[in-house]
């Protein structure tokens, strides 16, 4: 399902199902690297984001328009596949093997996420962030590798994915 929101779109609104490599919307195919490109262009300050969904709860990749590009917003919950310290330890795996550097610092604040650079990661208690950048065919990839390597997806089945532009009201 793809549902895009935004104030300045006339409250687009639309849903369909959707694979991870392409998502239908009325009969027309939209990829996963639109989607980021349609967030991507879109305000920073308006606060927008996209989530792709999988199989079940807790399987789900998501993104928030930062003035640096995308930041990929990991939770840490340990009751939740694909959410636990081990699953992290899996996420930074992934990270670094694209040329991430971890910022280590003691206490996550918004101004240390606003001071990131483009591929670069940090961690508190309850959370990774990354700050993944502005190229839509990267992020696509990762976002395929993170469902691959974290959740176990061997072909990629449907999976709902919302994309909001404007989130600031």
């Amino acid at each position: 399902m793809l549902r895009i929101v935004g104030r300045n779109m006339r409250n687009l609104l639309c849903v369909a199902f959707a694979s991870l490599c392409c998502v239908a919307c009325a009969q027309q195919s939209v990829s996963i690297e639109d989607s980021l490109s349609a967030l991507l262009s879109a305000d920073y300050r308006n606060l927008g984001f996209v989530v792709f969904e999988g199989r079940t709860e807790g399987e789900y990749v998501q993104y928030g328009l930062e003035r640096e590009g995308l930041l990929l917003v990991w939770p840490i919950i340990e009751h939740l596949d694909g959410h636990t310290l081990e699953s992290i330890t899996i996420v930074e795996g992934i990270l670094t093997e694209h040329g991430y550097s971890e910022v280590q610092v003691d206490v996550v604040t918004r101004q240390v996420v606003l001071d990131l650079e483009p591929y670069e990661y940090t961690k508190s208690s309850n959370e990774l962030l990354a700050i993944v950048g502005r190229d839509p065919e990267h992020i696509g990839a990762l976002t395929r590798e993170l469902f691959q390597l974290v959740y176990g997806f061997a072909q990629f089945d449907r999976i709902e994915t919302e994309l909001v532009l404007d989130n600031s009201r």
